[in-house]
């Protein structure tokens, strides 16, 4: 008959707060399956308690880890971040599945993504201004739209997305660069220009200037399929048409109460929709421009629109956090997407027309079936979501030092491995304790 295994057992005790208190009460936790045979010293028996002890912490260091990222990804609705700050602009490819995006943050990255996957396939690292507007061609010619972070000169630049280079900056631009239209013929490029109160419309793919269109404050820009009419609307709720040949106004109308801040136009060029500030979406006649319809949309600023490749649905993003989709022509509300824990910035269908990416406030970009309304993925950057670092204390010792992140060493004294980017000390120069997620353990043989 085989001897009884020993049991031995090991007490964790709760860090308190500073003066030491705590409200949670020690655990007792048996031991039998120990890393050693037979009898064993005192050295013996600590070493195998705190072999035990880190089994146990390495778990919970695991479980702390993976509930810092689901706190963040809970933060932003169920997704980690595309971005360490807010997404302001994406653009698709008419055709294949490639998705461009931009945002603030510390870099202004534009990036490029592969859809249905979803994959990060590289980032332009242009310099530290927000892109606030994206337009990219079938044949790999990417537009950026610069915020100017002096508030004086923005940019527009001109970047081969295969290269991954600038090919051409199109000028010095007063103000921020904070929307773009490209013609469905790729020939034509209309660029809002903040400060001056202006649109400057460039040929493609030289990158030319045609004209400047003075037309005030404007907030949104529009093309017709050859580039001949152009709409911008803005401050005060005004919508101009403009003919781009002859550099001259149409027609202007006012949409109502609040600014205009977006705008699409019909692959037929005979129907403008606008979003408001307000909160709706109108739709106009054109060239006449007149109002057809108005649809109370959502509860919130209107601050994006885009039309679907087949020009059968319209999707409007909101500062009420959601996506809408909408029947063309007759207006009716398809569906209503919600997730999005902050403003909805900006809204791209891919070239089938069968998946609607979202970028917001929230730092995520969402990839929606058109078919269900339901989230099909999240496209995060792992940049954007760095893994905590450790921080070393040696207890009665000055120097303690990281190793790449991985390891502290108090020097003189027995090291501390640091497991999954927890935290550990030397205590009394002879064991090491673990500082998770607001608590530290310290394992003793009972």
């Amino acid at each position: 008959m085989s001897p009884a295994k020993p049991e031995y057992k090991l007490t964790r005790v709760p860090q308190g707060d500073g003066s030491g208190a705590t409200t949670e009460a020690p655990e007792i936790i048996a031991v039998t399956d120990m890393p050693w045979a037979g009898r064993t010293d005192r050295r013996g028996f600590l070493g195998a308690g705190l072999a035990a002890g880190a089994a146990l912490l390495v778990a919970e260091s695991d479980i702390a880890r993976a509930a810092l990222q689901s706190a963040k990804a809970a933060s932003a609705g169920g997704c980690l971040w595309a971005y360490d700050a807010p997404v302001l602009a994406l653009a698709a490819s008419p055709t294949g599945d490639v998705l461009v995006s931009g945002g603030g943050g510390s870099t202004g990255t534009v990036k490029v993504w592969l859809l249905p996957e979803g994959t990060l396939v590289t980032r332009l690292n242009k310099g530290k201004s927000p892109t606030l507007a994206l337009a990219i061609t079938s044949k790999g010619l990417l537009v950026v739209g610069e915020g100017s972070p002096n508030g004086s000169t923005g940019a527009l630049e001109l970047w081969s997305m295969h290269a991954g280079a600038l090919t051409k900056q199109l000028g010095g631009n007063q103000g921020d660069v904070s929307a773009l239209a490209l013609s469905r013929n790729e020939q034509v490029l209309a660029s809002v220009c903040s400060i001056s109160d202006s649109v400057e419309v460039w040929s493609l793919p030289d990158g030319n200037l045609m004209r400047t269109l003075r037309t005030g404050l404007a907030h949104a820009v529009a093309l017709s399929q050859n580039g001949d009419l152009l709409a911008a609307g803005g401050r005060g709720g005004f919508i101009q048409l403009w003919d781009v040949p002859a550099g001259t106004l149409q027609k202007k109308v006012n949409a109502g109460s609040g600014d205009v801040l977006a705008l699409a136009m019909s692959q037929d060029g005979k129907t403008l929709y606008s979003g408001g500030s307000d909160g709706t979406i109108k739709i106009w006649s054109v060239p006449s421009l007149t109002l057809t319809k108005t649809l109370k949309a959502h509860t919130a600023a209107v601050s994006a629109l885009a039309i679907d490749p087949s020009g059968w649905q319209l999707a409007s993003g909101s500062f009420d956090r959601e996506v809408k989709l909408w029947n063309l022509p007759s207006g009716s509300l398809a569906m209503t997407m919600t997730g999005h824990t902050d403003k909805v910035s900006s809204v791209a269908f891919n070239s089938e027309g069968t998946i609607l990416a979202s970028g917001s406030y929230d730092k995520t970009i969402r990839l929606w079936d058109v078919g269900t309304g339901r989230v099909s993925r999240c496209l995060a950057d792992p940049q954007a979501n760095p893994a905590p670092k450790p921080t070393c204390t040696c207890v009665g010792h000055p120097t303690c030092t990281c190793v790449s992140y991985t390891a502290c060493s108090c020097v003189g004294h027995p090291s501390c491995s640091c497991v999954s980017y927890t935290a550990y000390s030397c205590v009394s120069y002879t064991a090491c304790t673990c500082q998770s997620v607001g608590s530290s353990h310290y394992w003793y043989p009972n």
